[in-house]
């Protein structure tokens, strides 16, 4: 079922995967919240 979920990458300067500060980590949070609430309803809507 979530094969097909969002995959998230952050965009870093180190390899670590951590955003570079805390204001793009929010706004990448908000809009990966937001695209998953998008894909959970598409499933919901589907069922």
């Amino acid at each position: 079922m979530m094969a097909d979920a969002p995959q998230y990458h952050y965009e870093s300067e180190d390899k670590s995967g951590k955003p570079k500060n805390l204001k793009q980590a929010i706004k990448l949070t908000n809009e990966n919240a937001a695209e998953m609430m998008e894909y959970l309803n598409k499933l919901n809507a589907t069922q």
